[in-house]
């Protein structure tokens, strides 16, 4: 069984940015994760963010593509918007969780403010201490 999380997602993300893990290596990665998911050999950690987690691996399988004239397909700006939308939309999958039950207001009133007292941090950290909230709560479990 292979484990993939979210934050690996945002680490590869992060390794093709900065260019500290080629794309030809980014790509492998995404697919042998790709192949166990055929396989049913893959975990998404937390399951709550499998369809953000799969559509990362998706963008990444991708990121070495050539065009006709042999240079890449896409630049690191393309990467960095992907990167942006992806992390977007965990906020709305997280806002979708807190409409479907009502235990989730009162974590979603700490995100909120949160948001409000630390308006300029990273997506990373607003991923991080937006986990933290709902592990407290007993509303996301990890393996």
């Amino acid at each position: 069984m292979i484990k993939v999380s979210l934050e690996d997602i945002k680490n590869k993300f992060d390794e093709l940015i900065n260019e500290k893990t080629s794309r030809e290596e980014i790509s492998n990665w995404a697919s042998k994760r790709m192949f166990a998911h055929d396989d049913d050999l893959l975990e998404f950690i937390p399951i709550e963010y499998k369809p953000i987690i799969w559509d990362g691996i998706g963008y990444l399988i991708g990121v070495d593509m050539l065009n006709p004239d042999g240079n890449y397909l896409h630049v690191k700006e393309d990467f960095i918007d992907y990167q942006k939308q992806l992390f977007k939309d965990q906020s709305s999958l997280v806002k979708d969780l807190f409409n479907r039950d009502d235990r989730f207001r009162e974590a979603e009133k700490e995100v909120l403010e949160l948001q409000e007292k630390y308006p300029d941090q990273s997506s990373k950290f607003y991923m991080e201490e937006t986990d933290k909230i709902l592990m407290k709560k007993g509303l996301l479990k990890t393996s």
